[in-house]
């Protein structure tokens, strides 16, 4: 299944353990013929039996989780599990979750009003060596009070190739290259 999709916009963050990532999206032709084709178009009364009715609801389900499934790999560059809502016409929502592990969720604060995790978190993160999004952990610090709204910088190295970073809780995604002096200046290790 080939087709293209436009994302018009992007947001993420964090809240109760789980990282989520919204997306606008503009479905083109290919994708929404797609969509339409996998979507339930005949009621019970079409068939004679109940077996040729269950036969069709599981063929549209696989149709719509391998469409759902495109998707996905062309909006997150990965096959993960998304909920798509048709907001309007080709304009679609689409969110994915992704649990974040205990370990690096950020509840505590110092003194110095910076958050911090503990030794046994780095010590996991480090040894985790990667996530769900991307292929390898690089290294993560913490954020001094300069001008970051944001607790934590991760950088990682993306299936693609290239080195990104996201900052939490709202994990906006900035290139490596662009943003690592920045960030240098502004963080420190544990």
């Amino acid at each position: 299944m080939e087709f293209k999709v436009e994302v018009i916009s992007k947001g993420c963050f964090t809240d109760e353990g789980c990282r989520v990532e919204t997306f606008t999206v503009r479905m083109l032709e290919e994708a929404m013929n797609e969509f339409i084709m996998s979507s339930e178009l005949n009621c019970r009364e079409t068939y004679e039996t109940d077996e040729e009715w269950q036969s069709y609801k599981e063929r549209i389900t696989n149709k719509r989780d391998e469409w759902e499934r495109a998707v996905s790999k062309l909006v997150l560059g990965f096959e993960d599990k998304i909920t798509v809502t048709q907001v309007v016409s080709e304009i679609f929502t689409i969110v994915h979750f992704v649990e974040v592990p205990a370990y690096l969720v950020i509840n505590e604060k110092d003194v110095d009003g910076k958050y911090h995790v503990s030794s046994d978190g780095w010590k996991k993160l480090k040894e985790q060596n990667h996530s769900y999004e991307f292929e390898e952990f690089v290294d993560a610090m913490m954020t001094s009070d300069h001008g970051f709204s944001f607790n934590m910088v991760y950088i990682t190295k993306q299936k693609c190739g290239h080195y990104e970073m996201f900052q939490t809780p709202l994990n906006e995604y900035y290139t490596l290259e662009n943003n690592l002096k920045l960030a240098e200046e502004h963080a420190r290790l544990p």
